[in-house]
């Protein structure tokens, strides 16, 4: 009997040992820790993954763009690109950029009247920065002479060396493209391509020409009407009121003239002469003609870029040698459009 309660005394004071351990949270330590222990170390990690690069400044040259009649004219889009890896790990990466009239939008088809794509832009370059972190990087567009003119903006991207990450929601991890915008303008350009020469060929005194056909092209970005006047031989005061100058072929001397009135055009092949419309010693404007800005990448279009006038002249009895003269043509854009 004692013994048995001996041993109830022992669980009831080992139950009372558990109660205290968990009322006052005593830990038992492990016999490998006892001793003097005043230090200890821990590791610690992190994967540092490439750093996205930043484009600081874009700079479209030149600006304003001034086009070239009927030619192109080279558009740089210019940026500076920052790079925490270095302006190497930038030049090892891709970069593009789109040139875009502000009307239309950055991911539009290209059209050579308001879009344009580099997606192959090749220089890129250390941009002199102190610590190595910054690129100059450069793309290069060929714009028409037919370009519109108004607000253009250049969207410039930039992908390192590191690849093209994009953000995900589960990792945070940024993108490695970084893209910029900027502005430039386009000036209207006015400009035309007139005939290098109108040859009547070889006509005896009191003959009428046959109708010689003479191409106008509109070599500019905005609509225009046109303007004709004309002159006897080269030099427009010795020649007014004349529509050639006739000399000798020996010693140029002056023979005979031909009057303005006797050189006639039309817009129409069938005219007959008499209803052509006299060539006059000061500007008239051609009626019912319009050289519109083209808008076919491929090929110029008859009755819009490119228009027609047609010509004849009436040799006056007495004429004789070689006869010059000289018609201007004048394109002055239609009302409400650019420097109107």
């Amino acid at each position: 009997m004692k013994m048995l309660y001996k041993k109830e005394i022992m669980v009831g004071i080992i139950i009372l040992v558990f109660l205290i351990i968990s009322l006052f949270g005593v830990t038992f330590i492990t016999p490998d820790v006892f001793g003097n222990v005043t230090n200890g170390t821990t590791k610690t990690y992190v994967n540092v993954t490439n750093t996205e690069p930043r484009v600081i400044k874009l700079v479209v040259w030149p600006d304003p763009i001034v086009l070239s009649p009927g030619n192109i004219t080279v558009v740089y889009c210019n940026a500076t690109v920052h790079d925490y890896n270095g302006w190497k790990d930038v030049a090892n990466g891709k970069w593009n950029a789109t040139f875009y009239d502000t009307d239309y939008n950055w991911n539009d088809a290209n059209d050579d009247n308001y879009h344009y794509t580099n997606a192959s832009c090749q220089n890129c370059t250390d941009a002199g920065a102190s610590d190595g972190t910054n690129a100059t990087c450069s793309c290069m567009f060929f714009v028409q002479y037919f370009a519109n003119d108004t607000i253009w903006q250049c969207n410039f991207t930039v992908a390192d060396g590191g690849g093209a990450y994009y953000w995900n929601e589960t990792r945070k991890r940024k993108s490695l493209i970084t893209h910029n915008v900027t502005n430039a303008t386009v000036d209207p350009l006015i400009a035309i391509d007139v005939p290098q020469e109108i040859d009547y060929g070889e006509l005896a005194a009191t003959e009428n020409s046959s109708m010689i056909q003479a191409n106008l092209t509109n070599f500019g970005n905005i609509d225009v009407n046109l303007s004709i006047e004309g002159w006897g031989g080269d030099n427009k005061t010795q020649g007014q009121n004349l529509s050639m100058i006739c000399r000798r072929a020996t010693d140029g001397a002056n023979l005979a003239n031909i009057s303005i009135g006797w050189e006639r055009y039309s817009i129409h092949r069938s005219t007959n002469f008499s209803n052509m419309i006299n060539l006059t010693s000061s500007p008239v404007e051609i009626g019912n003609f319009t050289l519109e800005q083209r808008t076919n990448d491929s090929n110029y279009e008859w009755g819009e870029d490119l228009n027609v006038t047609y010509w004849r002249i009436y040799i006056p009895p007495g004429t004789t040698g070689f006869c010059n003269g000289t018609l201007l043509f004048s394109a002055t854009p239609i009302p409400g459009e650019p420097g109107s």
